[in-house]
């Protein structure tokens, strides 16, 4: 059918490749319905315009492709941003982690301490009910020690370990919770009563 117009066919074709480093990335197309429409100096023009097109489309691939790898850029420097603003958040997490426990750890300490002076007084003074029930608190005080350790451990490994949810009795924990200041309740003669 030829090239051109459905209505009458082109005289003149004219094809010139668009070079790019040895290799071919498209044809400049041009047509005219006049017989030998194409002089020298023409194609000489047509040539240098079809090497300004090369040209235009490889700035334009490279235009194209910086903007990919700058969106790619940005896109990856958010997300370290992002991960860094986490590892902040963790940082933050970890440090009121070990306020608290050095506060939970020193508890039982401070109740051990206490209770062995006690247990000098009693001694001294031949009170074995009382010495019993000072070895018996440094004991539970020794038992908080290694469970809040225990705990420490099963926290930290918190991710590779798979706890089940348990029931836990408030009482206990309120028995605990009065248990852990008894040397300051008896200092003041306080008497706490749990329903």
């Amino acid at each position: 059918r030829g090239i051109g117009d459905y209505k009458r066919k082109s005289s003149s074709l004219l094809f010139l490749p668009l070079w790019q480093a040895n290799k071919v990335i498209g044809v400049l197309s041009v047509q005219s319905y006049e017989p030998n429409a194409y002089p020298d100096e023409l194609m000489e023009m047509l040539t240098g315009i079809s090497h300004q097109v090369a040209i235009a489309v490889q700035n334009s691939r490279l235009y194209t492709n910086i903007q990919r790898e700058l969106g790619e850029r940005r896109i990856a420097e958010e997300k370290q941003e992002s991960l860094i603003r986490e590892l902040e958040q963790r940082n933050a997490e970890l440090e009121r982690l070990a306020y608290t426990l050095s506060h939970e750890l020193k508890s039982p300490l401070i109740t051990i301490r206490g209770f062995l002076g006690y247990l000098r007084e009693d001694a001294a003074q031949g009170n074995l009910v009382r010495l019993d029930q000072d070895v018996r608190r440094i004991t539970d005080g020794t038992e908080k020690m290694l469970r809040l350790i225990n705990e420490l451990i099963e926290l930290m490994s918190v991710g590779r370990l798979i706890h089940t949810p348990r029931d836990l009795s408030l009482r206990e924990v309120t028995l605990e919770a009065v248990e852990l200041v008894r040397e300051k309740l008896e200092r003041y003669h306080v008497t706490v009563h749990i329903a």
